[in-house]
């Protein structure tokens, strides 16, 4: 039985190379997938290599089968180039940080490899992968159906481990090591996970696509019901996730994200409505006790009320020392440096030993204030380019729509990544990149629109024609 099993294994994994080196979408949706699910794999299973490695390698991967088909993703004008040269600058300034000997301790390529890696090429691939693959709207809606699915899947875990508990994987995690922060309140709230990588990241992820689904769900094609109903079942699996999380954060993500979009939209009546809104909800969490007795609500609610909470004066009072140290060091300490390569000797030991409370904490920390103003500034480029676009340069209504909620996600995340460590956890880079990369496509996809428009229109005044000829 065992030998049987073992054989339709192989099979199944030869069958997927098959698919993915020969099928551009099935690879597409493989990366994602892979993306998504390969943190909490960890969980069950010992993972011989860095998971970063892994990542690296099928995107590299990826992009040379689709290199190999080029002739099919890589139309004139398509590649948006201003993307990859503003991101290209903060690459740019990660590359030289090979030469920060901040911690006179010589210069480490092998832990500044490790981490320009990640913050300065990883995009980059993400970028590419989503320039070349998505050629159509009808593309960007195949990767918000792939997106919707995964998050309802994620949605029903959390389900899962609300009602019948965690499984001997998660529950050994939560021992040896998460149940610090999310086994809290004397263990009377727990923060579920889903299978993300903590409860921070999922409920930051569910809190921007909440939004995502939830405006399109609003705002798609009644006669496409099924779509509409579709987006609505995600936005619900997101919100609901976003509370069962306990990720405090995530409302103030979630509230964001929702101004970003109407801002976008540019629509005065929707501003008031959702205005209104927020004011509401606000309201309701901050001068009324209800819902109270639901242990995520009450989570919720502390947002408002962080300055009673001992956490957050520990968050000030080690950016407070950080700031002492890092005075002196406008370029960081070094990409790369952490408690396995610092002595306790060295003067900024105590740098390394104190845990980031956010990614742009982190890279004050690595990169200095240079770095964390240059990494911010680029990310206000695209946002700005991302505006622009929507504004100026789409028309069709639904992918403007679209191009508009990236952007919003896009802002989203840039807040998240503010207040927690999860701007470049996975999945989200692939996520948060690959949207950036799709709105700044929005003007070719728009253009290929009308195109196919116009080419519809002249067919039917043929055929029109042609039958005034007949008659």
């Amino acid at each position: 039985m065992t030998a049987v099993i073992l054989a339709l294994g192989i099979l199944v994994l030869f069958y997927g190379l098959y698919l993915f080196c020969t099928k551009p979408w099935a690879g597409f949706i493989m990366t994602i997938v892979l993306n998504y699910f390969i943190m909490g794999l960890g969980r069950y299973t010992t993972i011989p290599l860095p998971i970063s490695v892994i990542i690296e390698a099928v995107f590299i991967l990826y992009i040379i089968i689709l290199f190999s088909k080029k002739d099919q993703f890589t139309e004139d004008g398509k590649i948006p180039a201003s993307l990859f040269a503003i991101y290209g600058i903060w690459t740019l300034y990660c590359t030289l940080e090979i030469i920060n000997d901040t911690c006179n301790l010589g210069i480490d390529v092998i832990a500044w490899f490790k981490d320009v890696r990640y913050y300065g090429y990883d995009p980059l691939l993400c970028m590419t992968i989503f320039a070349m693959i998505i050629c159509s709207k009808k593309d960007v809606k195949k990767f918000l159906q792939i997106i919707g699915v995964i998050l309802i899947i994620a949605g029903i875990k959390c389900f899962w481990q609300k009602t019948f508990g965690f499984d001997y994987a998660e529950s050994a995690w939560l021992e040896g090591y998460g149940a610090r922060t999310h086994i809290i309140n004397g263990g009377t709230l727990t923060r579920y996970f889903s299978f993300f990588s903590d409860a921070a990241n999922y409920g930051s992820h569910c809190a921007i696509f909440g939004c995502v689904y939830g405006f399109l769900a609003l705002f798609h094609n009644k006669k496409e019901w099924k779509t509409k109903l579709f987006y609505g079942v995600v936005a619900v699996c997101c919100i609901y996730g976003m509370f069962m999380s306990g990720t405090r954060t995530a409302i103030f993500v979630f509230l964001g994200s929702i101004f970003a979009y109407v801002i976008l939209s540019r629509n005065a009546k929707m501003f008031g409505y959702a205005a209104l809104g927020l004011l509401v909800l606000v309201g309701v969490l901050i001068f009324t006790n209800r819902g109270n007795s639901i242990q995520a609500v009450r989570r919720m609610r502390s947002a408002f009320n962080l300055e009673q909470e001992a956490s957050v004066e520990v968050r000030d009072l080690n950016k407070e020392a950080l700031s002492k140290y890092l005075a002196e060091a406008p370029l960081g300490i070094g990409l790369g440096k952490d408690r396995s390569n610092v002595p306790q000797y060295n003067r900024y030991y105590l740098v390394v030993d104190t845990p980031p409370d956010s990614s742009l904490v982190y890279f004050w920390m690595q990169t200095g204030i240079v770095g964390v103003s240059l990494f911010t500034l680029v990310c206000f480029i695209i946002l700005a380019c991302c505006t622009y676009k929507v504004w100026f340069k789409i028309k069709d209504p639904e992918l403007q729509t679209i191009c508009a909620l990236f952007t919003a996600a896009a802002a989203g995340w840039f807040a998240a990544g503010y207040a927690n460590q999860v701007y470049f956890q996975y999945p989200n880079s692939l996520i948060v990149f690959g949207m950036q990369t799709i709105v700044f496509l929005g003007p070719y996809l728009d253009k290929k629109l009308q195109e196919e428009k116009e080419q519809k229109e002249l067919e039917n005044l043929e055929v029109q024609d042609v039958e005034l000829i007949d008659d």
